[in-house]
């Protein structure tokens, strides 16, 4: 189903994979790593903005996670569609675009986004920062990259 209009693969693409990203998110934290109860990693995402007090403020702070989520997605949305689709490469090999792109976003994202918040810093070495390419690989990088091949 392709569209004329380069919004349709911004915010179905921002959708999926922000949706599949945000899911990959609260199962790690909760189930695999253990850190955060399941509300407490729908308000971490706040907590750069809230700082700490995040954690405080229930449901209120975790749909504002959610919603900064999407809008992150949406951002990087954005950037994929006008570096890649206008140039039609997103034809050729969504699948290395999309792990090529999920690589700079967790490098984007964890050292510049990140440490710019207020909030909780998750520990860091190498097997959480292996965890965090594939995860935005896989989970992200991948997902946008076919969502837009299929939209544009």
């Amino acid at each position: 189903m392709r569209s004329s209009h380069p919004y349709t693969a911004i915010f179905g693409a921002a959708f999926v994979a922000g949706t599949v990203l945000e899911a990959w998110n609260l199962l790690s934290f909760t189930l695999i790593l253990k850190i955060f109860s399941p509300l407490e990693a729908l308000q971490w995402e706040a907590s750069s903005v809230l700082g700490n007090a995040a954690y405080s403020q229930g449901t209120g702070s975790a749909a504002l996670s959610v919603v900064m989520h999407y809008l992150v997605s949406l951002v990087w949305a954005t950037i994929y569609v006008f570096l890649f689709a206008k140039r039609r490469v997103v034809d050729m090999h969504p699948l290395l675009n999309g792990a090529l792109f999920g690589t700079v976003v967790w490098f984007a994202m964890t050292f510049v986004v990140f440490p710019l918040g207020v909030g909780t810093h998750i520990g860091v070495n190498a097997l959480s920062y292996f965890v965090g390419i594939i995860a935005n690989v896989v989970c992200f990088g991948i997902p946008l990259a076919y969502v837009v091949r299929r939209l544009e």
